[in-house]
């Protein structure tokens, strides 16, 4: 409860809604890295993960949230990305330090290789794309029930049509929903 109280929290919070409402951004990308081994140095991002954030940039806004237990890489996960010229490009801060649901509240579609997040995403109705083996088992009713999407390739042109794919089948849903909604309404 004390968290409320940050200001921070409340700046981030408005820098979120922001971004929506005042530049019309409405494809937030959540990206939930997860890293199976913590003691071996490896990339944050994987290249392919990288190319597609490159090849979407200007359709949508990529958030790069790190496990909680990889909070003291933050920075490495900036240098890294500035190393990828996509510093600029990228959420990182807001991604980190607003809570989950409050991104996802704003999110158009969830990725990660296996993270828990996924399970609060699906709780939210926001689609999720699984991009390992390890996810594919852990989700695997999830990918069964169609509220997540399978994808283990490495093209970043193919993932950047899975995206947009799952995208739009959310917004028909949510056109559906809204007319079936309507009919309900117009009933009494």
């Amino acid at each position: 409860m004390h968290a409320l109280l940050e200001p921070e929290l409340w700046a981030a919070l408005f820098t979120l809604a922001a971004l929506e409402i005042v530049l019309g951004i409405d494809n937030i990308i959540l990206l939930s890295l997860q890293s199976y081994d913590m003691s071996v140095a490896q990339d944050l991002i994987d290249d392919y993960l990288a190319a597609t954030i490159k090849e979407t940039v200007k359709e949508f806004k990529w958030f790069v949230r790190l496990h909680p237990r990889q909070l003291p890489l933050r920075d490495v996960l900036k240098a890294e990305l500035d190393k990828l010229g996509l510093l600029n490009e990228v959420v990182v801060d807001n991604a980190n330090d607003l809570p989950m649901p409050a991104i996802l509240s704003r999110a158009s579609v969830h990725m990660t290789k296996s993270s828990g997040s996924a399970i609060e995403a699906a709780i939210m109705a926001v689609p999720n794309i699984i991009l390992d083996e390890h996810g594919a088992a852990r989700y695997e009713e999830y990918i069964r029930q169609g509220s997540a999407t399978l994808y283990l390739g490495k093209d970043p042109k193919a993932l950047a049509q899975v995206i947009r794919s799952t995208i739009a089948n959310r917004k028909a849903k949510s056109i559906n929903l809204e007319s079936n909604w309507d009919f309900i309404l117009h009933l009494q």
